[in-house]
């Protein structure tokens, strides 16, 4: 990854569809100073370690309705416990017809984002990278 370059480590939480979603969002962020890597789906006892080994300034988990998101929650619990200071981005990306209520529940155990659109998480990101990388003034 270059300097000055937001690396986000993507977490297909239920498989091929999830990392799919994912590489869609990697290729929205093309233009974008941020730069995804696909995990291999997680086991949520090594989720923080595979965080650390990457270097990620930001997790963000995949986890598309209709799945429900109890493992996505117990996987952003863990991360928030483990490493407080890492941004946790979820995508719950889908047409409206198949928008869940979800949301607030994954905030509540730490999740910094919670999108519903691709559009929605990229704009995320790219506000992600400006802040990561803006200097203090002095």
């Amino acid at each position: 990854f270059a300097q000055g370059t937001l690396r986000v480590l993507g977490i297909p939480v239920h498989g091929s569809v999830d990392a799919l979603a994912l590489q869609m969002l990697a290729h929205m962020v093309d233009d974008l100073p941020v730069r995804i890597e696909i995990a291999a789906r997680p086991f949520v006892g090594h989720v923080a370690e595979s965080v650390e080994r990457s270097g990620a300034h930001v997790v963000c988990f995949a986890n598309l309705p209709p799945q429900v998101s109890s493992r996505t929650q117990n996987l952003t619990r863990r991360l928030r416990q483990t490493l407080p200071a890492l941004k946790v981005a979820v995508g719950r990306w889908s047409s409206s017809d198949f928008a869940d209520t979800g949301s607030d529940e994954l905030v509540g155990v730490g999740a910094d984002h919670v999108g519903t659109t691709l559009a929605a998480t990229r704009d995320y990101l790219r506000a992600c990278a400006l802040w990561q990388f803006t200097p203090d003034p002095e």
